[in-house]
């Protein structure tokens, strides 16, 4: 499908633009986040050039379209806590069967996939440096500040102040 090779497009782009934004800040955490990006692009594109991981089930050549409904939800409420009960209400399957679609052709858990896309859409509000840390908690939907930072720092190794600071 043409809109899943844009999207890989458009994520490699996104990558390769954050690693040269890294390169120029030589921070001190810059090498670790640099390397996962640079992971995170190859694996893209041997997903893109159609190379499978090993001992995994055969993936179909396109993406499901209940998978793609799904991640269009997720696309469109990520500042909402999303769970996997909701997803599945959402498009009227079973948790389990969200959870088979999203381990068969993403690899990963639903609930893994909601914590990338929400950590992803934090780093972009990051790197704006429009609004402070409570305004992006709060449209976030966090419920308090700590929890913001907890969730940022779980997910991406470091507090989002020092993030903000080090793509600056």
């Amino acid at each position: 499908c043409n809109c899943i090779a844009a999207q890989t497009s458009n994520q490699t782009k996104d990558n390769f633009g954050f690693i040269v934004r890294e390169w120029a800040n030589q921070k001190s955490v810059s090498p670790i986040l640099i390397g996962n990006r640079v992971f995170e692009t190859i694996i893209a594109l041997f997903r893109k050039a159609g190379l499978q991981e090993p001992n995994n089930e055969i993936k179909p050549d396109s993406e499901d379209p209940r998978l793609t409904l799904v991640k269009q939800y997720i696309k469109d409420n990520i500042e909402l806590s999303l769970t996997v009960s909701d997803l599945a209400e959402y498009c009227y399957l079973s948790k389990k069967q969200i959870t088979r679609l999203f381990l068969n052709q993403e690899g990963i858990s639903p609930a893994k996939y909601i914590k990338k896309q929400r950590t992803r859409q934090i780093e972009k509000l990051l790197a704006e440096n429009k609004m402070s840390l409570k305004t992006i908690s709060e449209e976030m939907n966090f419920n308090n500040e700590y929890y913001f930072n907890t969730f940022f720092k779980k997910n991406s190794g470091m507090p989002p102040g020092a993030y903000q600071k080090m793509i600056k």
